[in-house]
């Protein structure tokens, strides 16, 4: 639907042993996301893990670092590409 457009509210019915299930779902649900811990992804990493995330090979990344697609750094002789 358009955004212009409205919705004919909808009544639905449940019976009391499926709201008491639905309620525990939530309840889990809520449970298990106040659980989660989020850490933010390194911004440099090596090449070789780089290659596996873009399904690419370590001397496909090593070209593309050398023609400057890729961005790089070096850390203590660590090659590093920015994710």
């Amino acid at each position: 639907m358009g955004k212009m457009e409205s919705q004919t509210p909808m009544l639905l019915a449940f019976g009391s042993d499926e709201l008491a299930a639905l309620r525990a779902d939530i309840a889990a649900l809520r449970a298990e996301i106040a659980q989660v811990r989020m850490t933010p992804m390194e911004e440099w990493i090596k090449v070789q893990e780089y290659a596996k995330i873009v399904g690419r090979s370590e001397r496909t990344v090593r070209e593309w670092i050398k023609s400057g697609q890729v961005e790089s750094k070096r850390t203590g002789g660590v090659l590093l590409v920015r994710r």
